[in-house]
């Protein structure tokens, strides 16, 4: 509140800047009202607990406020406690006992509840803490609100439960009919305590889920409850899994695919609705399964074989074909791409494309052969990046914005390349850039003894990268061209004009046949050092 944060930090700028524009006035208010609500809730238990003459009840609301107000919980809080009990309230004259079983099985329903767990184990933890906690109580209450609580699970109830049982499990549900901003900030709420789930995968099953939930004949147990909230509770579940339909086919294609893998396995009963109907269709009729690219048809066909044997098989069947597959596809795509893909064919043509050109490479230093490439794209295209690429793997002994500088001023000083060359650095991906700005990525090779491997390496990153790591559909392959430096420079590369200039006693000698004139005073004194 009183301490600005480092101005280093543009994260804690933000949230700073958050901060002043929400006011103090309004976080103060938010913990006044949260302090109120935990002085409600203690009161409420001390009174019931004193009511059911349940002994040591500091000791167990203290308990209940340290679960209650775990790190990872956004909507499972006291609040949520507080919501029940208005609820309770409101609904008091249909229960029984004055809902003191309902009440109990309010305060202690969620008292474990940890995402990472396995199935079911949250309600009947829950459960299981509550019947040791309280042994003050007859063994009819206990065994009622243990039930109450196991309910949850699933929140249906038999025809032996009564109905304060049914109107917990429905008090429990009351947010999914509230209105269309409270929903939507239960909804980021409960995306926050599952925040360790990829997109992909959240959106799959959670859009699943809610499918079925309001696919059921009712989601509310009881009559009243159907009567007021069943409609709204159902445009909602309908409006939120729509939505994240749509913001699951805006994950990429690989991170898609290895949803429905682990949903096949995990789920075996989503098996072959979400594997097979859903993703085998989605491969086939995807844009990238009609383009010209073979590979691209190869890798779709691929996947709709694997969800084939995820959605007809066994979990195990399932990994190792997924497996096998895999393997197989590794293996074969640069023969499909030196052997089918058009993009290879011709690629020296002299009737180059016009519009947009990208050059990549570490440019560690820039050199001649670099200039003969970018005069010839500059001849050809209306623009053209000439990108200074980085390679995490990789140390540099000249730093991105210095080799950037010695383009531009490479760059400046060349008539045939200023105002058509403009130079930049990329830390992602290239065939990002390509295809945000539709342009066709170039590589500038010497021999195909010497670069080939690489070469073709990189070819099959801007093949399937995109199909596969996209988020932006359709995830067409990036459309990549080789470019041969003239003869006479072949011999030229980054790497030697390197150890040149490390074992000359004279940095300057030769460099001139090696680098442009323009930055060879700059070239040698960088890589002398």
């Amino acid at each position: 509140k009183n301490k600005k944060p480092d101005d280093s930090s543009s994260f804690f700028r933000a949230v700073w800047q958050m901060v002043k524009s929400f006011g103090e006035e309004n976080f103060e208010h938010l913990a006044h009202e949260a302090e109120i609500i935990k002085q409600k809730l203690a009161e409420r238990f001390r009174a019931l607990c004193q009511k059911l003459h349940i002994r040591n009840h500091s000791r167990l609301w203290h308990i209940i406020e340290t679960k209650y107000t775990e790190r990872h919980r956004y909507y499972h809080t006291l609040n949520h406690l507080h919501e029940l009990f208005i609820l309770k309230d409101e609904f008091s004259k249909y229960l029984q006992d004055h809902g003191d079983r309902v009440e109990l099985a309010i305060f202690f329903h969620d008292l474990i509840y940890e995402v990472k767990g396995s199935k079911n184990t949250n309600e009947i933890q829950s459960a299981r803490i509550f019947a040791e906690s309280i042994p003050d109580l007859d063994e009819q209450t206990r065994q009622s609100v243990k039930t109450m609580i196991l309910r949850t699970i699933d929140h249906r109830c038999t025809e032996k439960d009564d109905l304060d049982c049914q109107l917990f499990c429905d008090f429990d549900l009351a947010i999914l009919g509230c209105d269309s901003a409270k929903y939507d900030t239960y909804t980021m709420q409960i995306r926050k305590e599952y925040s360790h789930v990829s997109q992909a995968l959240w959106c799959l099953v959670r859009s699943r889920f809610l499918e079925s939930s309001y696919n059921n004949n009712s989601i509310f147990i009881t009559s009243k409850f159907r009567e007021i909230y069943e409609e709204k509770a159902r445009n909602n579940l309908k409006r939120e899994a729509a939505h994240l339909r749509a913001s699951f086919y805006k994950c990429s294609l690989i991170a898609r695919l290895f949803a429905h893998i682990l949903v096949s396995i995990i789920l075996p009963s989503m098996r072959k609705i979400s594997v097979f109907t859903s993703f085998s269709w989605q491969a086939l009729l995807s844009p990238v399964f009609f383009t010209r690219s073979s590979p691209c048809r190869l890798t779709c066909l691929v996947f709709i074989l694997l969800s084939l044997c995820s959605s007809s098989f066994s979990q195990f069947f399932t990994l190792m074909a997924f497996t096998v597959f895999t393997l197989s596809l590794l293996m074969l795509i640069p023969i499909f791409i030196l052997a089918l893909d058009p993009y290879l064919k011709n690629r020296q043509d002299k009737a180059l494309p016009s519009g947009i050109a990208i050059l990549a490479g570490s440019f560690h230093p820039p050199h001649l052969g670099h200039v003969a490439i970018l005069r010839s794209l500059a001849a050809r295209h209306s623009m053209v990046y000439a990108v200074v690429a980085i390679n995490i793997r990789k140390k540099y002994t000249v730093s991105a914005d210095t080799r950037k500088k010695l383009l531009e001023r490479l760059v400046n000083a060349d008539p045939a390349l200023a105002g058509i060359v403009v130079v930049k650095i990329y830390t992602d991906y290239v065939w990002k850039l390509a295809l945000q700005e539709k342009a066709i990525l170039y590589r500038g090779i010497r021999t195909w003894q010497k670069d080939g491997v690489a070469e073709i390496l990189l070819l099959i990153q801007n093949v399937f990268g995109p199909v596969l790591l996209s988020t932006q559909p359709p995830g067409v392959p990036v459309q990549t061209r080789f470019f041969r430096s003239p003869e006479n420079l072949r011999y030229i590369s980054s790497s030697m004009i390197r150890n040149h200039l490390l074992t000359s006693n004279n940095g300057n000698d030769n460099l001139a046949e090696l680098v442009p004139e323009s930055i060879a005073k700059d070239v040698a004194s960088l890589y002398r050092r």
